[in-house]
């Protein structure tokens, strides 16, 4: 095999690594919002529990 097709395969088959990893990047930054999302949903359930216990708890103190 000459030199430059060695060379255009290289460039070729790197092209494509980087599109692979960009896809899969892609993939995981959606992931990470979604995450994100989940996490802001439960952190506020996990408020408004609290904050129920609280009332519930001062409710009984008096």
């Amino acid at each position: 095999m000459s030199l430059p097709t060695q060379a255009a395969k290289e460039r070729h088959y790197a092209y494509l690594a980087s599109r692979h990893t960009q896809h899969y990047m892609t993939i995981a930054s959606e992931q990470a919002a979604y995450m994100a999302d989940l996490g802001v949903g439960q952190a506020s359930l996990f408020m408004a529990a609290l904050d129920r216990v609280d009332r519930e708890n001062e409710g009984a103190e008096k």
